[in-house]
């Protein structure tokens, strides 16, 4: 199965985007306050 150009539907993202460490927060409401504690972090996908 060619993964390239694939995303998967419950993130929207494609393979290969994502690091070895992922966070998720739970609810929404967090992920300023949990940006504000990381250096070099993004938010990718918000659903």
């Amino acid at each position: 199965m060619d993964r390239s150009n694939k995303k998967m539907y419950h993130i929207g993202l494609g393979f290969g985007v994502l690091s070895g460490f992922v966070l998720l927060p739970g609810d929404p409401g967090r992920v300023d306050l949990v940006l504000s504690f990381l250096e070099g972090s993004r938010v990718l996908c918000f659903k």
